[in-house]
């Protein structure tokens, strides 16, 4: 009814150099009232890996903003660490 969808991703992802880095982000996309199949998105995102060269990672939190058009979405992130 209000337009808001709960997002919850989790991802294994496989660095170029091999290692395997686990990410969940969790959030919320506001669909535009005007075109539903557009949204503007706000999520956390957090790492965990056993990698020793990306350990850093695992101390880290990001947050996140940007938008869906259509079948694309674009998501710029930020260390809230600084």
């Amino acid at each position: 009814p209000n337009n808001c969808v709960c997002i919850d991703v989790r991802i294994f992802l496989k660095t170029d150099d091999g290692e395997m880095i686990y990410q969940h982000v969790t959030g919320r996309s506001v669909r535009d009232p005007e075109n539903p199949q557009n949204s503007s998105i706000r999520c956390m995102c957090v790492f965990e890996t056993t990698s020793e060269k990306y350990l850093y990672l695992n101390q880290k939190a990001y947050f996140g903003h940007g938008i869906k058009t259509g079948m694309k979405i674009t998501l710029d992130y930020y260390d809230t660490n600084i």
